[in-house]
């Protein structure tokens, strides 16, 4: 499960979602384009073709049109239909229909007007100025459609082929030139002790890219860390040094010492002190006795120079007598 969720998460992933689903918006659009683009050329090429064929047979269709001969305006028709474009041709000799002809299965008569048609007025050979006819040729709707679709089949292929290829280049680069380098790092910072002087190896070929500058900054971090660490415990090391020296003067010192809160509270003595007032070891009642309790002459003095000393942030000092029970005054 956790592999999965890595996997969805992963830098190779979601960069090829966005590329993909780029690449998809952008063929989307490209191939919407195409077929509005190619259903339009093609309608022209087509209407194009048609008024070239007209032009070609003009002359003929004049002829047979100035002469009335149905069957040279039957060959003329039927010259036409070769062309998958044209559906049915219409010849008339002032006013009367000459020939029709359409295709094998095509609706013929009246039933092409429905259908995309070209027309155009045929004049005397000898008189250029007399109209003598009329030839109508109706576009075959079809195959238009049919030679669109082929080139809009033909144009989606393409465009979706470059777009594949286009993509796996992109991510296989993504993959040699970042995620690998990437994943190299990851799988080092995992294992990698910095206490011990291990650093990441700089990628293959990233030495002045920004990975190798992110290697070297890593590197870099890892190199204070170590420093602060070894200082930290260089520091620790020396304080207990340190504690260990105070405790050997606190506890071998004939001086009595002692270390009071406060409220009066002992936290701490030394064995002198307790041998001088006559108190249990610091180990046995630390955090239980009170500097009021002791065997003090002038209590309230020993409370008025702790007030003193808390209120005034000073230090203070004088002289105490004590009388211990059963004792001697000192």
């Amino acid at each position: 499960m956790a592999m999965r969720t890595f996997g969805r998460h992963s830098i190779l992933v979601r960069s090829a979602s966005v590329l993909l689903a780029s690449f998809f918006l952008a063929g989307a659009l490209t191939i919407a384009a195409t077929i509005l683009v190619t259903g339009e050329r093609q309608h022209k090429a087509a209407t194009q073709h048609l008024e070239q064929l007209l032009d070609t047979v003009e002359s003929t269709v004049s002829v047979a049109c100035f002469v009335k001969d149905a069957q040279l305006a039957d060959e003329v028709a039927l010259g036409l239909l070769k062309n998958q474009e044209v559906l049915s041709v219409v010849i008339e000799a002032d006013g009367a229909d000459l020939v029709q002809r359409s295709q094998p299965g095509a609706p013929s008569g009246t039933a092409t007007a429905d259908y995309p048609h070209l027309s155009r007025d045929v004049y005397s050979p000898f008189n250029p100025g007399k109209r003598i006819g009329r030839i109508q040729v109706a576009a075959n709707a079809r195959a238009i459609q049919r030679a669109t679709y082929d080139e809009v089949r033909f144009v989606i292929l393409q465009t979706l082929g470059q777009l594949g290829l286009v993509a796996l280049a992109v991510i296989a680069v993504m993959l040699i030139f970042i995620v690998r380098p990437i994943k190299a790092m990851s799988d080092g910072l995992h294992h990698l002790d910095a206490t011990r002087g291990e650093r990441l190896a700089v990628p293959t070929n990233h030495g002045d890219t920004e990975i190798g500058r992110l290697v070297q900054d890593i590197n870099n971090l890892a190199g204070d860390l170590a420093d602060t660490l070894g200082q930290e415990r260089r520091l620790r090391l020396a304080k207990e040094v340190e504690e260990r020296k105070y405790h050997s003067i606190f506890e071998n010192a004939e001086t009595g010492i002692f270390i009071a809160a406060q409220d009066g509270i002992l936290n701490s003595w030394n064995p002198a002190f307790a041998r001088l007032l006559g108190i249990p070891a610091n180990s046995d009642f630390q955090g239980v006795l009170n500097i009021r309790q002791l065997a003090w002459e002038n209590t309230s003095r020993v409370v008025e120079l702790g007030l003193n000393a808390r209120l005034d942030n000073v230090g203070v000092s004088d002289d105490l007598a004590i009388r211990p029970r059963g004792g001697n005054r000192r």
